[in-house]
């Protein structure tokens, strides 16, 4: 009997994927090397603001972008997020071209043209292993970057140093940076702009926040948690109300999106760093007040106090209360009734206070419009104390201009409020040494004196009434032009 033949079976090739990403071999020195030269021309990109030194960061980061690799990268990302970036850098440009705003224009387009420059670098260069290091590099940048915006507030030798060295490359512009504030509510840093201090470094601390919880290492998560407590420090020093608010919005879309097994432990590592951050940014903004170089040193102990907290309370506590309901809404209840009396304490606390040669008591107050005030209180009625009265119409105010109601001796103030005011700013000025004890409008609202546990910086920043200040009038009126020219 014949035995048939068998035919192997046809062979069909399995289709490939090309849009399926390519696992890359590892190159660890090429990947330290690329995560330490980016952060070093991200820090550059960040503090060097001359149109030469954009111009040539930007030229260095094309350079580099191209060769083996590069463009394949490059068009393997390019996706709907970097076509938007592209698009806003180009409509940059093209409005550079014609805006009324001339040469300050140009400069600034400059300086975005070095951001988009390092963006091509990073989707051209960058790889997934490098996305951690990536991140340690910007928060690096950014911790060193919020440790002198820290120093600048007191002028003291790591900015003076900053100062110097950028003026070595050509930018002399830090040299004249003055952080004097008349109502020493903030401080700007050294981009002499509070709110964008404060947003950059809230971004700081929300990598960081993400750096601490995926730290596999102590040591990682101790890195992560001495950079991000110098950026929130700085965050703290800004007090921008803008930032604040954003930032706050942006912890609650972290807990919401992050895992159920995550959101607990990102809780308590959030807490941790809020205390503190609060606590050591309260001792370097009341130290920075007085010029003290202290104040910038006060910021490295937060970042260890984080580390702490999250290290043994913060983690044990998550991993205690997982699957508790009952006992967490306790814990967290008792958290949040211990945060509403310590605002409440810090609100209501007050003592006398005492002039100094540079401080003087910054306060608001709501007033009648056309009503016509005094003052009356407890105070030397001998001595020299002088108070000035002004504020502002909605007009006035959008416009930053300010009325002056009265201008004199505290004794025989007097001052009539225009109909269309409803909040009056006092700057009350006295001889060093002496203390003002109490003081009341003829209407009986009691002026607030020191608070004995609120810093002066977040105190004067709530004597304006956030809805009546020029900040949000402005970007009220910005969105109902935009809205009238639809």
């Amino acid at each position: 009997m014949k035995r048939k033949k068998t035919v192997p079976a046809e062979v069909v090739p399995k289709p490939v994927n090309d849009a399926a990403p390519v696992p890359e071999k590892d190159h660890p020195l090429y990947d330290r090397l690329f995560v330490v030269g980016f952060a070093v021309l991200l820090f550059f990109a960040m503090t060097v603001q001359t149109v030469p030194m954009s111009l040539i960061l930007a030229a260095v980061a094309l350079v580099l972008s191209f060769g083996r690799g590069g463009y394949a990268r490059f068009r393997g990302r390019l996706g709907i997020p970097v076509l938007g970036f592209l698009a806003f850098l180009i409509l940059c440009g093209a409005a550079s071209l014609y805006t009324s705003f001339g040469a300050y224009a140009y400069g600034e387009y400059a300086k975005l043209l070095a951001s988009g420059a390092l963006g091509l670098l990073l989707l051209a260069r960058g790889r997934e292993q490098n996305a951690g290091g990536l991140l340690f590099g910007f928060s690096a940048v950014c911790g060193v970057i919020g440790l002198l915006c820290i120093d600048a507030g007191c002028r003291g030798p790591l900015f003076r140093g900053f100062a110097s060295f950028m003026e070595g490359l050509g930018d002399a512009a830090y040299q004249s940076l003055d952080q004097a504030t008349y109502t020493g509510a903030r401080f700007d840093g050294i981009y002499n702009d509070a709110n964008l201090t404060g947003s950059l470094m809230a971004l700081a601390v929300l990598v960081g926040l993400y750096l601490i919880r995926t730290g596999r290492k102590p040591w990682e998560r101790f890195a992560a948690c001495f950079l991000t407590g110098l950026s929130a420090v700085a965050f703290f020093t800004a007090m921008s109300r803008g930032a604040i608010l954003c930032f706050g919005a942006t912890l609650l879309a972290y807990l919401l999106i992050a895992g159920k097994e995550e959101r607990l432990g990102l809780f308590f590592t959030m807490a941790a760093m809020g205390i503190s951050m609060v606590v050591f940014g309260v001792v370097s903004t009341s130290l920075l007040a007085g010029g003290s170089f202290w104040g910038t040193l006060a910021a490295l102990p937060s970042g260890v106090l984080l580390w702490l907290l999250n290290e043994f309370p913060a983690r044990k506590a998550a991993s205690a209360l997982a699957g508790h309901g009952k006992l967490l809404a306790g814990v967290l209840g008792g958290g949040i009734a211990a945060g509403i009396a310590a605002v409440v304490l810090a609100l209501t606390l007050t003592e006398p206070f005492v002039f100094t040669e540079s401080n003087f008591l910054y306060r608001g107050a709501d007033v009648e419009g056309g009503e016509t005030y005094t003052f009356s209180g407890d105070w030397d009625k001998s001595s020299e104390i002088t108070v000035l009265v002004y504020g502002s119409t909605r007009e006035q105010e959008l416009t930053s201009v300010t009325e002056t109601y009265y201008n004199g001796p505290l004794e025989e103030a007097s001052f009539t409020v225009p109909e269309d005011v409803g909040h009056v700013l006092m700057q009350f000025r006295g001889p060093a040494g002496l203390e003002l004890r109490q003081v009341s409008l003829s209407d009986g609202t009691e002026i607030p004196m020191a608070y004995t546990l609120l810093p002066d910086n977040i105190a004067n920043r709530l004597q304006k009434n956030i809805f009546e200040d020029s900040s949000f009038l402005l970007r009220l009126q910005y969105d109902i032009d935009g809205w009238t020219l639809l």
